[in-house]
């Protein structure tokens, strides 16, 4: 602790002297009995500020700082220490009226910008209401063309009812022209067949005609060949004889 009078100490040096400070008491009065559980456990920080009576270590080098600085108040102008905190006090009165000063210039700034922003507030509002006017026709124009478009639509549907009422006569028309000529064709198909027909049985009458002219022809060679047998035999006997 020699020395904490003039000690900087931040937030986190300050928390690492408590911790230091409770591990300390800890080793001195080491562990505590439990009433619940009844075991052994460390005890807590309040129950280590209870049992030591003095205040702790931050306290104790901040009251140090301030009897030093009293100390120091009491010096006269012949000794160093307090030539070196009167020139402190002038140096933080000074950076004090520099703060004024950055603090007016900070307040114009921001009343400028408050100003600017009003500004910048109305155009923004101006704006939007331009953007609404616009959207608005814009609408207003995308109904227009939609009416529109549903009117061509409309004349579009009459225009394919009319065109499809044209296609199913001109289909009928069609269909009825090739019923017709499909029917011709049937009958020209069916005279065809009659005459194949009648052909088939011509040949057929001439084949049978044939086949019977043969037939004949046959049986006469038979009977003339056996003739011819019937002479060679008599002949035959004749010259045995």
């Amino acid at each position: 602790m020699y020395g904490c009078e003039t000690w900087t100490l931040t937030l986190r040096e300050e928390q690492r002297l408590r911790v230091f400070e409770n591990k300390v008491l800890r080793k001195i009065f080491g562990a505590k009995m439990d009433e619940v559980t009844e075991e052994w456990r460390k005890p807590h920080n309040a129950e280590l500020h209870a049992l030591y009576s003095s205040p702790d270590i931050i306290r104790n080098i901040k009251y140090r700082r301030l009897r030093w600085a009293g100390h120091v108040a009491r010096m006269g102008e012949s000794r160093n220490v307090y030539r070196v905190k009167q020139e402190d006090k002038e140096n933080r009165e000074r950076r004090r009226e520099q703060g004024e000063t950055r603090r007016t210039s900070r307040d114009e700034n921001r009343e400028r910008r408050g100003e600017q922003g009003d500004m910048r507030r109305g155009r923004d509002e101006k704006n939007r209401e331009r953007r609404g006017e616009q959207a608005e026709t814009r609408r207003t124009s995308r109904d227009e063309n939609r009416e529109r478009r549903g009117e061509q639509a409309e004349t579009r549907t009459g225009r394919d009812e009319k065109n499809r009422e044209r296609r199913g006569e001109q289909g009928e028309t069609r269909r009825t022209g090739r019923d017709e000529e499909n029917k011709q064709r049937r009958e020209q198909g069916e005279t065809r067949r009659t005459r194949r027909d009648e052909n088939r049985e011509r040949r057929r009458e001439q084949a049978e005609t044939r086949r019977t002219g043969r037939d004949e022809e046959n049986k006469q060679r038979r009977e003339q060949g056996e003739t011819r047998r019937t002479s060679r035999d008599e002949n035959r006997e004749r010259r045995e004889e």
